[in-house]
């Protein structure tokens, strides 16, 4: 300190001592340099009676801690600091109330700091249950152990001593996608509150004061904020689980639950709303705006969640080709990671919109209840075989009104007994980003492949065997794996599910041994392609790449989860990359990027999102990729359209042209899996996946490798040619888009969707 400044110092302290606080203001800012502890003390009480709670707390942060009352004051200065920033309506509530003596701080029977409330009848009553806040906070959370395992929403009708609520913040679940765990804190006392924020630090990046999933509610109405906060738009998750703390607990967990009938009775309102609107909607009406010159602007809701990886992508881009087809499209999800689209959600939102249609990916009407009035057209569309879609009771809950996309149709009318009327093609679509005029592909890496398919072949056998029950079932699949795993060691493969059957059935002969069932049987065939064959059918292929890119000095980039742990390929990880821009340049900044699914190329989504986003791909060969264009080419030319089954063109094909039906199909018999292959076919015609005398992908030829050695010589061959890769990529991303997208895939199936409604007459 220069000279002098110990004089303004004491000058300070007594300047703050005597409430004179103008004084105390102009001596701090002329005071240069550190100040002593007692200083400190003092310009930190002189922040808190200014309100200047951050400079309070930063003041007495140099204080001592052995001083208690310092400490308290320091926390609460901490507190009010972050109320201040993160919960304003909290802050206000607590500086406009009145001062009360009824709380008091003290020590518990432990030790440990707690709050002291004084009765009406004048005895003191320890707000922690007796008197030992860690033991009750640990018996409360062991209470609550299935809510925060679950994610449920826990109430704390109360704050009590405080305590609970910073355990609830240090214990936060682990759920899904950043779910975040709720937690409503509703007090009535602003007192009480003062209280606890002078033994607690709630102000940590994941504490109650700064983390949104924590809701406060307090002072006297406290109830009409959390109403008008379930009640806004009802995605704030009602907390039936709740813990009863301090005097006003009771009462305010008696409040909470009424707010359940309030609710029930504008769910049943809604519903009614809803109800009579849809029924008098009529065919026709909903046929003309789903036509080509639609009376007015048709309206689709895409619901979605943000509790996915990809799928709210995917429906941002469906809305989005809505919009480009002239309808209004609005998306439903959740606001936040704390929030959820609830069933009272939704019927608000068909009551505000009056959707024409809803349109959801990979789940049905059936799955949220009531919700959706039959004469509502629902559209589900399948990018996801998912279990609770592939089974034959689910196919049996479909009604005239819903509506199922897929590029696999004949798969689920034929296995799952989908009604054929409601299922229309669809194939995976693309949209067309936003791509800069002009780019160079001079990326970190000049090789890059993208994808989770990053476990060890080794790791996935051993959990597919451990799921088996019986020994014998467990031997055949151990040896089933192995066998795999060695061939794929020999540089062979097995491309497609016909190649897989055989290979079980030739594992099975030699031991002896036979899964019991179809079903059985065709459970251990789906593990065995996926996801062991599709990692080793990929991993294989990477290999490939690496040695390619090491032998002529190139780059490989693998990006995804868990790459880092492969222990051969681990050295090339690059981590994962986000989904949307981040990726699309990823792909155009590569030279070569590559696609080695076990599948048709071009039913590959990472494939029409890069070619879109202007990337160039080497592909690896599959059986499919080219015979499926030779089998659409040979119906067309020797069968008319109403042959839609091998039955069907067996019956109808002349003589001579029988052993080239019987060759594709020997060929190409599993290109629907396990459904037809003539009708997978003409589903894919269908959904403009083959089309009439165009190439499926252009230039495919020209990038598809086999092995190892036709993969090194092609990125030999386009490694350092910028015009030849950029002439393919023009061309294949040209015939994406001009057959591929969401403005064009949505537009047919509206459409479809239309005739088919002005088809069924006025009857739902």
């Amino acid at each position: 300190m220069r000279p002098g400044s110990d004089a303004l110092t004491n000058e300070l302290v007594q300047a703050v001592a005597s409430g004179d606080l103008d004084r105390a203001d102009a001596l701090l800012n002329r005071i240069s340099g550190p100040l002593p502890p007692h200083a400190l003390a003092a310009a930190g009480t002189l922040h808190m009676r200014r309100e200047r709670w951050a400079r309070a707390a930063e003041a007495l942060a140099g204080c001592p801690d052995a001083d208690e009352t310092i400490r308290m004051q320091r926390l609460v200065a901490r507190n009010l600091a972050a109320l201040q920033q993160h919960r304003p309506e909290a802050y206000a509530t607590l500086c406009g109330a009145e001062p009360s003596d009824r709380y008091r701080i003290g020590l518990s029977r432990t030790q440990r700091p707690t709050v002291f409330w004084r009765m009406d009848d004048g005895r003191t009553v320890c707000l922690s249950p007796e008197e030992d806040p860690r033991t009750a906070v640990s018996r409360i959370l062991e209470h609550l152990s299935e809510a925060r395992k679950h994610g449920s929403p826990i109430l704390l009708a109360g704050i009590g001593d405080g305590y609970l609520a910073n355990a609830l913040a240090a214990a936060a679940p682990q759920l899904p996608f950043n779910r975040q765990q709720v937690i409503y804190i509703c007090e009535p006392e602003p007192a009480l509150v003062m209280a606890c924020l002078m033994i607690h630090d709630y102000t940590a990046a994941d504490g109650p004061v700064v983390h949104p999933r924590f809701r406060w509610h307090i002072g006297p109405d406290w109830l009409g904020g959390l109403r008008d906060e379930l009640f806004e738009d009802f995605t704030w998750p009602f907390p039936h689980t709740s813990v009863r703390q301090g005097p006003s607990g009771a009462a305010v967990a008696t409040q909470v639950g009424g707010l359940l009938s309030e609710i029930a009775a504008m769910e049943r309102k809604l519903q009614a709303e809803n109800a009579a609107y849809y029924a008098g909607l009529s065919a026709d009406e909903l046929a003309a705006v789903m036509g080509t010159n639609p009376p007015r602007r048709p309206r689709a809701l895409i619901l979605t969640t943000r509790y996915s990886s990809v799928l709210q992508y995917s429906a941002r881009d469906a809305a989005e080709g809505f919009a480009q087809n002239g309808w209004e499209a609005r998306v439903s999800i959740e606001a936040s990671d704390c929030q959820v689209l609830s069933r009272l959600t939704l019927r608000k939102q068909l009551a505000q919109f009056k959707p024409d249609l809803v349109f959801q990916i990979n789940h049905l009407r059936h799955e949220h209840g009531d919700v959706f009035p039959p004469n509502l057209p629902f559209v589900c569309w399948i990018q996801d075989h998912m279990p609770h879609l592939t089974l034959r009771t689910t196919g049996a809950l479909l009604r005239r009104r819903d509506f199922v996309l897929t590029n696999v149709v004949p798969t689920y009318t034929s296995l799952y007994d989908y009604p054929p009327r409601q299922c229309l093609a669809m194939p995976k679509l693309t949209r067309v980003p936003q791509r800069p005029a002009a780019w160079r592909s001079d990326g970190r890496d000049d090789i890059a492949y993208v994808s989770h398919a990053s476990e060890p072949p080794a790791i996935t056998a051993d959990r597919i065997i451990s799921g088996c029950l019986s020994a014998s079932d467990q031997r055949l699949v151990r040896t089933a794996c192995q066998r795999l795993m060695d061939l794929y060691q020999r540089g062979e493969c097995v491309a497609t599910w016909q190649d897989l059957e055989r290979f079980l059935d030739q594992v099975q002969q030699e031991l002896r041994l036979c899964i019991r069932g179809k079903q059985e049987r065709d459970a251990v065939l789906r593990q065995l392609a996926h996801p062991l064959n599709s990692n080793l059918y990929r991993q294989q292929a990477l290999h490939w790449a690496a040695q390619a890119a090491e032998a002529l000095g190139l780059h490989l980039g693998i990006y995804g989860n868990g790459w880092e742990k492969h222990p051969t390929l681990g050295r090339h990880a690059r981590g994962p990359v986000r989904y949307g821009p981040d990726l699309e340049n990823l792909t155009r900044v590569t030279r070569i990027n590559l696609q080695l699914e076990p599948y048709c190329c071009f039913t590959h989504q990472r494939l029409l999102d890069g070619l879109a986003a202007g990337g160039f791909f080497l592909i690896r060969h599959h059986p499919f990729n080219t015979v499926s264009q030779e089998f659409a080419a040979f119906l067309e030319q020797h069968l008319d359209e109403s042959v839609r089954t091998v039955e069907q063109a067996r019956a109808a094909i002349a003589p001579e042209r029988r052993p080239a039906l019987e060759d594709l199909l020997r060929r190409g018999g599993a290109i629907g899996g396990l459904a037809d292959p003539v009708a997978t076919v003409r589903c894919w015609q269908e959904a403009h996946l083959l089309v009439s005398g165009q190439p499926s992908l252009p230039d495919l030829q020209a990038v598809t490798f086999t092995d190892a050695q036709s993969l090194r010589v092609l990125v030999e061959r386009y490694a350092n040619d910028d015009d030849a890769r950029g002439r393919v990529a023009a061309r294949q991303r040209h015939a994406v888009e001009q057959r591929l997208t969401y403005a064009a895939g949505v537009g047919r199936v509206v459409r479809r969707i239309g005739n088919l409604i002005s088809s069924e007459g006025t009857t739902p």
